[in-house]
């Protein structure tokens, strides 16, 4: 499991306890690695509404190196934050992966699923047809979440790298809130116009004619499609 927080050092994270001051609005980025070999109750971060599962994800058709373990994950969720995430992502590869779940009531959703065919070995609770997640995500107070229950998601596979490069890029500029465009308000400069530093907008795709003025703001603009679907024509 991989925790990207907007605050804190690693090595900060790793000496304290999950309290309330761990994300603190004082202190800098860290990257945090939690190994397998932890009890189950520690992989329980209810402060952040997800669980992370010791069960094996098994895909019979789509998996690389000839073995059933390795699973290549090409479910990829509708969520506008997840697209952002899985932009020019057209499969990542897993290795031992294990499902990561969204407690209920929470805001959180997946980024990346097993597909129709993939199921957790020896688990009732993760069948085929389940599409099990193996990445997920929240907006959490100040800033956002991403969990990754698969340490081989870091190797070279292109697609993986460009995933873990969205992520990061998410993450080092996302801010308070995420406003979009056209679901919140109609237009980009009406977004910009309502945002307050740090914040992100994110973008549908389409044609917009408008003319964009950032105002000195420091905020994070992006598409969710990708810019080849997503063209501003100003005067």
């Amino acid at each position: 499991c991989i925790y990207f927080f907007k605050q804190k050092t690693a090595y900060e994270i790793k000496e304290c306890d999950w309290s309330s001051d761990v994300c603190s609005s004082d202190l800098e980025y860290g990257v945090i690695e939690v190994c397998n070999q932890l009890e189950p109750s520690a992989r329980e971060m209810s402060m952040f509404n997800f669980q992370f599962r010791d069960n094996i994800l098994v895909d019979e058709t789509d998996n690389h190196d000839e073995s059933i373990w390795n699973p290549v994950f090409h479910t990829f969720g509708e969520h506008p934050v997840a697209r952002v995430l899985t932009e020019g992502v057209s499969e990542v590869y897993g290795y031992m992966s294990s499902p990561v779940t969204v407690g209920a009531g929470g805001a959180g959703f997946a980024i990346i699923s097993g597909d129709d065919d993939t199921y957790g070995e020896g688990s009732a609770e993760f069948p085929p047809g389940s599409f099990p997640p193996v990445a997920v995500a929240e907006s959490i107070g100040s800033g956002w979440f991403v969990a990754i229950n698969d340490i081989n998601f870091l190797n070279s596979y292109p697609g993986n790298l460009r995933f873990l490069h969205n992520c990061i890029e998410f993450l080092a500029n996302a801010g308070n809130n995420v406003i979009l465009v056209p679901g919140d308000v109609a237009t980009i400069q009406a977004a910009i116009d309502s945002a307050f530093n740090g914040d992100t907008v994110l973008v549908a795709a389409g044609t917009y004619h408008e003319n964009i003025d950032f105002s000195g703001k420091a905020i994070y603009v992006t598409s969710v499609a990708g810019a080849v679907e997503t063209i501003i024509h100003g005067d």
